[in-house]
């Protein structure tokens, strides 16, 4: 088949929301200057704000510039609405790249997608969860009932099969943590990043913690291009602040499958629709 970088079909779209404005330019200064030769149109998904940064084609479509706050799914749905392209890159506004971008691996994800209808996404990032050798270089296959196959890391999806997984009542964390049921009962393929391979986006987690700047992890990064960070608009994070909010369910916790069970139960009696497939 024969497959221009031109016409690869396939839009980024940067998941924000207005609050995290200040945001957008640490982000789209890294992002720039770590992806120079990406071919994608890009796609700011925010509630009302406009934003535009020399050098990179984005897009704000503003669609709830006049409406009552909506959840994170509904949004992220409606805006993959507004896309016309067949697949889409998810990225979030803190994920500060730390290496070059590959895109010829991208290019290959997109090529294998189009040989093959049943994939629904390639992850670029690593997991500890069930998943098993495949034929593609440098990724695993996701195991039918393994967690985490919905999950907010970057990723290349089939945009209209992304749409069918989302519901409009969800936030990020019942996506991919309860929602993920929702993919057992589909016949479709999930890949990661296999351990031993590159990943495509290199970064680490979190650039911003409950609305505050993860200083020591964004700082080192930002400054490489000449960019500070404003702690007016959004503040520090002290150490012990991203340590209480990130480590919620550790595997050395002695009560971690306790924890995850109630989690799991909670969730279900407050989100049951999550359980099932379907676009709502």
């Amino acid at each position: 088949m024969s497959f221009k970088i031109e016409n690869s079909n396939c839009t980024v779209v940067v998941c924000s929301c207005d609050k995290y404005e200040n945001t957008w330019i640490p982000f789209f200064t890294v992002l720039k200057n770590t992806w120079k030769d990406i071919p994608f149109p890009i796609v700011l998904n925010t509630e009302s704000k406009s934003f535009e940064f020399e050098g990179l084609n984005i897009t704000t479509y503003q669609l709830f510039a006049y409406r009552d706050e909506k959840s994170w799914s509904h949004r992220l749905k409606e805006t993959l609405k507004q896309i016309k392209t067949k697949y889409v890159i998810i990225l979030l506004e803190d994920f500060f790249m730390e290496k070059k971008i590959d895109t010829e691996r991208i290019i290959d994800c997109i090529k294998w997608m189009e040989n093959d209808s049943s994939i629904t996404c390639f992850n670029f990032y690593k997991t500890i969860y069930g998943k098993k050798k495949c034929q593609y270089p440098g990724f695993m296959q996701r195991k039918r009932f393994s967690q985490y196959k919905f999950n907010t890391q970057a990723c290349l999806w089939n945009r209209e099969d992304l749409i069918s997984y989302l519901r409009d009542d969800e936030n990020p964390w019942i996506w991919e943590f309860i929602g993920n049921i929702r993919s057992f009962w589909v016949n479709k393929k999930f890949y990661c990043c296999d351990d031993d391979a590159e990943m495509v986006f290199t970064y680490r987690l979190p650039g911003i913690v409950r609305g505050h700047w993860n200083s020591e992890l964004v700082e080192p990064i930002v400054s490489k291009y000449g960019i500070s960070l404003d702690y007016d608009k959004m503040p520090k994070a002290t150490k012990e602040f991203v340590i209480a909010h990130t480590n919620e369910f550790k595997e050395h916790d002695s009560f971690f499958t306790l924890r995850i069970l109630h989690s799991y139960i909670y969730n279900l009696c407050k989100y049951p629709k999550s359980l099932f497939r379907g676009r709502s």
